[in-house]
């Protein structure tokens, strides 16, 4: 497996890089927060104008983004909860 890269450009833009662990295809993620029109939070994007979901996924609750915050504190925390789904499913079925 390669070497997983999580890198902070600022407190509201990340580059993330993965190796899919279905198709061995590396995944790279643009990902950021726009300024909030609320001055509170924003849905996270990724890659233009995607909204990023929970465990890093296209579906689900969409990922928040709080002002004061670091978004590559969120971006580790869901990109651990997206491998810890992985390897649950990967006992399931073996």
């Amino acid at each position: 497996m390669t070497k997983t890269t999580i890198t902070a450009q600022d407190d509201r833009n990340v580059y993330l890089r993965f190796e899919d662990t279905d198709t061995g295809e590396m995944i790279e993620l643009e990902i950021w927060a726009p300024v909030a029109r609320d001055g509170f939070s924003s849905y996270v994007r990724y890659n233009g104008y995607k909204q990023l979901c929970g465990g890093l996924s296209s579906r689900g609750e969409t990922l928040t983004y709080k002002v004061g915050t670091k978004l590559i504190d969120l971006v580790r925390r869901e990109y651990r909860a997206m491998r810890a789904t992985e390897k649950r499913e990967a006992g399931r079925y073996a």
